[in-house]
């Protein structure tokens, strides 16, 4: 079977990192990355290498990022270590993003999209427990977490990029028009 790229989306609190831990205990052959991301170790959130922005941009210009993004303040890397591991066959996950995906899937055309999707009252919930979400970076403030939470129903509508297999449920964020993917019986 030929190698893969999963990208794992959905919004803050989704629990993607819950499920990329529970992939990375339960399927050895399988390669979690874990990403670089311009926030310190001990902001909390999920295991990843912390980058300040001069680092970040300094491992971005020695072509140190296979696919790269800023959201809410932060720049976010996939280690270019991908593509050898790719190639030697092995599968990779990465948690990623919805506004990242059709550059993600230019590039790579094995890109499996897995979207992750909450209720909204559940969302909030977990989103209010962390208590994060306010100071982003020199980016800009963060949106609080009730604006992330709409934020991320309005975000469902993504384009998603070719050959993905992302069945989009619109949950109770409203109504959405049907997936591409569905409609072609993804």
């Amino acid at each position: 079977m030929a190698a893969v790229l999963v990208a794992v989306v959905g919004p803050s609190g989704a629990g993607k990192d819950s499920l990329l831990a529970a992939l990375k205990a339960r399927a050895p052959g399988v390669h979690v990355v874990r990403r670089h991301i311009t926030r310190p170790a001990e902001a909390g959130g999920e295991p990843h290498v912390p980058q300040t922005h001069e680092s970040f941009a300094a491992c971005l210009a020695a072509g140190g990022y296979a696919l790269h993004w800023q959201a809410h303040g932060m720049c976010y890397g996939i280690p270019s270590e991908i593509d050898a591991l790719l190639a030697k066959g092995v599968t990779v996950v990465f948690n990623g993003s919805r506004a990242m995906l059709a550059e993600a899937g230019a590039k790579y055309r094995q890109l499996l999209v897995a979207e992750i999707v909450v209720d909204r009252p559940i969302l909030a919930a977990r989103l209010a427990a962390r208590g994060r979400h306010r100071n982003c970076g020199p980016f800009g403030p963060c949106q609080p977490a009730a604006a992330r939470r709409d934020q991320a129903c309005e975000d469902r509508q993504f384009r998603q990029p070719r050959g993905c297999n992302a069945r989009v449920d619109g949950g109770d964020c409203g109504p959405y028009p049907r997936s591409p993917c569905a409609e072609k019986g993804r």
